[in-house]
């Protein structure tokens, strides 16, 4: 969309509106089917094994201690952003907070998507006299990698401590199953 902007064949203002409310749109509707369905999601085998309840547990316990700043941190971490909307409408969030969540965060990322196709469409760094962007961008690129993966690495490695979650109780009111025998609540 930013390439066809750039290149006049989009409008620019109304292709920003369209995109930033088409993101708000699009979460928005995703989180109440997750809030309309949860139980039903909760209960498919292939769901759990995708989306184990131990780490729905520890969203939710992210959305009982920080609130609606779990949605707005996870739109910028990459493949969190869907994990976090489910799991924020099977906890049934707010649908008002989750969208004033969505507003604050969809600016800055719209934003860079349009900016980055608009940059393409004008050539911004295609030419020979820009190959020292490219290689300082690919640098950048390969030092963050080996950041996140050396980052990855030291806290999967620091030992079998848990990472704090919810109740399990909340996840078996979610799903009306009854614990089982001889099993405390909580």
């Amino acid at each position: 969309a930013g390439l066809l902007m750039e290149r006049g064949v989009m409008p620019f203002w109304g292709t920003i509106m369209a995109a930033y409310f088409g993101v708000i749109l699009a979460d928005t509707l995703w989180l109440i089917l997750c809030r309309i369905f949860s139980r039903r999601i909760l209960n498919i085998r292939w769901f759990r094994r995708l989306m184990h309840p131990r780490r729905i547990l520890e969203i939710k316990h992210q959305f009982d201690r920080y609130g609606i700043w779990v949605v707005v941190i996870s739109r910028f971490i990459p493949a969190s952003r869907t994990t976090v909307i489910t799991a924020a409408g099977i906890s049934r969030m707010s649908i008002w907070k989750f969208m004033l969540a969505e507003t604050m965060s969809a600016i800055p990322t719209v934003i860079t998507q349009l900016g980055l196709g608009w940059l393409i469409g004008m050539g911004i760094g295609a030419g020979p006299e820009a190959t020292h962007v490219r290689d300082t961008l690919a640098l950048a690129g390969l030092v963050l990698l080996v950041l996140g993966v050396g980052w990855w690495w030291y806290h999967s490695n620091r030992g079998q401590s848990h990472r704090p979650r919810a109740q399990m109780t909340w996840l078996r009111e979610a799903t009306r199953r009854k614990p089982a025998r001889g099993v405390k609540k909580g």
